[in-house]
Parts: C-alpha cells; sequence; structure tokens
C-alpha cells in the first residue's frame, strides 16, 4: 500500500516538515534532483536528514516498476484527491526504451504521482527497514 500523505504547492514548507516526519519515523527521504526539491538537498542534509537524490535513470526505473505493479494488481494506492488529479493528466514521456511520468501541459502537477511511485520503488533498491519519506515538489 502506498498513499501521499500530504500535498502543498510550494516548497517552502518542505524541509521543516520532512524534519519532523524524519524524526518521528526514523525516516530517509527520496527525492528527485533533477525536480524541484532537487534545490533543498543542502539544507535537507544540513537539517540532519538522510537524503537519497536519484537521477534519471533511478527516477526511470521508479517509473516503470511502479506502473508494471499498478498494472498487475501488485500494489495498492489509497486514494487522494491530488494524487487522483495528478494520475489524470499524467503522460509517458518516452527516453529511449523507458520513460518518465510527465505532465500534459505545463501547468499541471504529477509531483503527487511521481511521490507515490518513489515510495513504492525505494524500499526495494534501499532497504533499511524503517519507513520511507518522499517528496516529489
Amino acid at each position: 500500500l502506498v498513499e501521499l500523505g500530504e500535498y502543498r504547492p510550494g516548497t517552502g514548507w518542505v524541509v521543516e516538515r520532512l524534519v519532523e516526519l524524519c524524526a518521528k519515523n526514523r525516516a530517509p527521504v527520496v527525492l528527485r534532483k533533477s525536480g524541484p526539491a532537487g534545490s533543498l538537498v543542502a539544507d535537507l542534509e544540513a537539517a540532519g536528514l538522510t537524503v537519497h537524490a536519484w537521477g534519471f535513470d533511478e527516477v526511470r526505473a521508479a517509473c516503470g516498476r511502479f506502473f508494471d505493479a499498478v498494472e498487475g494488481g501488485l500494489v495498492r494506492v489509497r486514494m487522494h484527491p491530488q494524487a487522483d488529479a495528478a494520475v489524470a493528466v499524467a503522460t509517458k514521456r518516452q527516453s529511449g526504451d523507458a520513460w518518465l511520468w510527465e505532465c500534459r501541459s505545463g501547468t499541471d502537477d504529477v509531483s503527487p504521482l511521481m511521490a507515490l511511485t518513489l515510495a513504492f520503488h525505494a524500499p526495494a533498491v534501499v532497504p533499511t527497514g524503517l519507513d520511507w519519506t518522499f517528496i516529489d515538489v
């Protein structure tokens, strides 16, 4: 089961909130280093958080694995209005023989879908035995 725990636009709230969540759950953070949250890596690490900043290849693998798991009924996604909205506007951007989530227009937001994707994939490739906290803003 994966779920979108919290969604707010922008990044101004992220560091403070992740410090709270990670302290409560003793959790690391995963984010896309090429996404808007990539600019927060130094601040998150300065706050004492363990950050896994994924590049293109890791994110591309996560997208494919999550899609396959959903299609195969191997993962359940808890309903959330912003996640539903992100799924409605998401498309696949082809990159070689793989793909990434992207939005249909420059104003749509697929970050909730990307967060769910990373949430599903991370424990398989970076096992910690802990709950994870993911961001994609």
